[in-house]
């Protein structure tokens, strides 16, 4: 009995360091983070996607984020409206602390790949509203929206 008391008691001792250093079990936090509060990070289909650039086309509010390489843009064409920062160059990465993250952002690539990559990286670095276009520009373009040179 005395060393099934002496054993629970290391046990019990080992398991509150533990928690000291490496905080509760589960990676849950007591804090909020204020980088979640009221946060929009959705996927939109290339019709959604339509539907806001519509919507938001006088207004300033919406960024549409192009994240292909400069020469698929140049090769394919654009969205009218985006700008180019790519992805693969780090160009979005280097960006990102000079863009606002209170506006609300659409965000494509060729295929949806880039793209999703991009959002994930914007999420993480407390944007507030961004969209990712499922199936990039080939969407788009199968759909026949308009594309500017």
């Amino acid at each position: 009995m005395r060393g099934l008391n002496l054993r629970s008691m290391r046990v019990a001792a080992l398991l509150s360091l533990a928690a000291l250093l490496w905080g509760p079990v589960g990676g849950c936090c007591c804090q909020q983070d204020p980088c979640l509060a009221n946060k929009t990070i959705e996927d939109a289909t290339v019709e959604q996607a339509k539907a806001l650039i519509d919507d938001y086309a006088n207004d300033a509010t919406l960024v549409i984020l192009d994240v292909r390489t400069a020469d698929e843009v140049a090769q394919n064409g654009r969205i009218a409206g985006s700008t180019n920062l790519d992805y693969n160059s780090g160009e979005l990465t280097a960006a990102l602390d000079t863009l606002d993250r209170d506006k609300m952002y659409l965000v494509y690539c060729a295929g949806g790949v880039r793209s999703d990559a991009a959002v994930a990286e914007m999420a993480d670095a407390c944007f507030q509203t961004v969209y990712d276009m499922l199936g990039g520009f080939a969407a788009w373009e199968d759909a026949n929206y308009p594309v500017v040179n």
